[in-house]
């Protein structure tokens, strides 16, 4: 296969191993053995150390597809969205990765639902923020309306108890001056009297 011939980016796992087999001397890798089990390479670095190696499109592959991590040495995939206790070499940055080191697309993924999260619980705590802004504003005007109620009705009542008080001492001027002997009179007597009085003062 010509070294200058462009290999698109890959959507799948098998692209991912057609880029790998057309670049892999970048990477500093030779194929020993291509296998279509796990894992999928045996590998011999620059270094001359063998490595067994799993192809993945998504390294959160490796752990979806049930794959036993002390069945080979390094997962090489396109992306590194998870973290995985294998060396990964990401091949769409040519990074490498130490074990449970996670990739950058895993923490752009994260950081988007940690922000999708947040937005959710702003929209639920502004939601009933405004319910609560709804029902104290109702509490203000029924406040309101009783403080009015109240004050009309404080008013009313301040006026009768001034009559009241006004007729109160007339009777009772009238029973010191001692115009009338109320010694002798039944309580039936001294209401009517009482009403009497009263009726001639509203009169005068």
């Amino acid at each position: 296969m010509s070294s200058k011939r462009r290999i698109a980016d890959p959507t799948s796992e098998m692209g991912t191993r057609e880029w790998f087999a057309a670049n892999l001397g970048k990477l500093g890798f030779s194929i020993v053995k291509s296998s279509s089990g796990f894992p999928d390479y045996e590998l011999v670095n620059d270094k001359g150390s063998r490595i067994l190696a799993e192809a993945e499109h998504k390294s959160s592959s490796f752990l979806a597809h049930g794959h036993d991590p002390h069945g080979c040495d390094l997962v090489v995939c396109w992306e590194h969205d998870a973290a995985l206790p294998l060396p990964v070499v990401e091949l769409a940055t040519g990074k490498q990765y130490k074990p449970n080191e996670r990739g950058q697309s895993f923490d752009v993924d994260k950081d988007a639902r940690r922000q999708a999260m947040l937005d959710e619980r702003n929209a639920k705590a502004r939601t009933i923020l405004m319910e609560h802004l709804e029902l104290s504003f109702q509490l203000i005007k029924a406040y309101e309306m009783f403080l009015k109620k109240q004050s009309e009705w404080s008013v009313k009542m301040g006026k009768v108890a001034d009559a009241v008080t006004h007729l109160s001492r007339e009777v009772l001027f009238t029973l010191k001056e001692g115009e009338v002997d109320v010694t002798e009179m039944s309580m039936q007597e001294l209401i009517h009297f009482v009403i009497d009085s009263i009726r001639e003062s509203k009169d005068t």
